[in-house]
């Protein structure tokens, strides 16, 4: 096993740029209520755009031609403050498409869109229902019953057109048959479930369950428990590579990153992100790059998003995107919208 360490105030050297790229990072700044726009190929900043109150998760459609970004909220504000909220904008302009506001129903978090680029698929954390939400009448086309307390991350299997939905509450996996709007069934994981990602290949879902430092792995379409591994230091996210031979998992607590090959469940690597000052790192969100070479980590401490080469599995890059940085989401096309850093 290799081990990587990574200072903080490595990450505030100049970064060395990436030619030859037309790609756009979209970022949730959660305590910034923004979503954070980074040109890829240069790393420059080019816009910061409002939004509602926490910006947890962001989506890009499979166009590349709008993102959406959901409003959490955030506990130290006020009930004024909206919790229902989806926002719309163009991935290439930055413009505003539409505000959709999901009352009677509130703390949206996980979000994906669907293929058909109308519809989107959001948790309610609060009324333990998943929505399939109309962008294009901006409004809700249903609300269904999940089973379970703190219904919080999604996962969409687009070949079952099932929805996997962790519970932090209960510890449970809620199975969604999205065409039939109808809760499946509910599959224990662990405790306070959160981090959930289905292998390119449909045959495996993971867990992350931060609560008990355990990763399950299931498999489908039945559930069988393959495995339940430890994975120390809070896990909180999980993803795949694009070929699906690779997991990563954060661990915020900790301040690691695991690299693990999906198929042994074996750690080939554990990327540690240390500093010497406050805040400490607290790595959440996890994006692999398409083309799989490089991988995202939200830094939600610093609020920096640093970039790995998962050839050298070193740091190359770190961008700056605000506070309480978190959700990430890229365009394969260029952002041409006016520079509002």
């Amino acid at each position: 096993m290799r081990t990587a360490a990574f200072l903080l105030l490595a990450w505030l050297l100049p970064g060395c740029l990436v030619p030859g790229l037309a790609e756009t990072l979209f970022v949730g700044a959660k305590e910034d209520d923004r979503l954070v726009v980074i040109d890829l190929a240069t790393g420059e900043r080019l816009a910061s755009l409002p939004t509602g109150a926490g910006p947890h998760e962001v989506a890009v459609s499979a166009d590349g031609r709008r993102v959406a970004v959901v409003a959490y909220g955030r506990r130290r504000a006020s009930k004024e403050v909206p919790r229902d909220i989806v926002d719309i904008f163009d991935a290439r302009t930055g413009r505003h498409v539409t505000r959709i506001v999901l009352a009677p129903y509130h703390a949206p978090h996980g979000i994906v869109w669907l293929a058909d680029g109308r519809h989107l698929l959001v948790t309610a954390e609060r009324e333990r229902k998943l929505l399939v939400v109309d962008t294009k009448e901006a409004q809700i086309a249903a609300a269904i019953e999940t089973g379970a307390t703190g219904s919080h991350l999604l996962a969409y299997d687009p070949e079952r057109a099932y929805a996997y939905v962790t519970s932090l509450g209960d510890g449970v996996v809620s199975v969604i048959d999205v065409a039939a709007g109808r809760l499946m069934r509910t599959v224990p994981s662990g405790r306070q479930a959160e981090g959930v990602a289905l292998t390119p290949d449909g045959q495996e879902l993971w867990v992350t369950n931060r609560g008990e430092d355990t990763v399950t792995v299931f498999r489908l379409p039945d559930f069988a428990a393959l495995a339940r591994f430890p994975s120390p230091g809070m896990p909180i996210r999980v993803a795949f590579s694009p070929d699906g031979r690779l997991a990563a998992i954060s661990h915020a607590r900790a301040g690691t990153v695991a690299l693990i090959d999906r198929v042994q469940r074996k750690r080939l690597a554990l990327l540690t992100f240390a500093s010497t000052t406050a805040p400490a790192p607290f790595p959440v969100g996890l994006l692999f790059h398409p083309d799989g070479k490089r991988l995202y980590v939200a830094l939600t401490g610093p609020g920096i998003i640093a970039e790995i080469d998962l050839a050298s599995r070193e740091v190359t890059r770190r961008f700056h995107a605000g506070a309480g940085a978190d959700g990430m989401a890229i365009s394969l096309l260029p952002f041409h919208g006016q520079t509002r850093p």
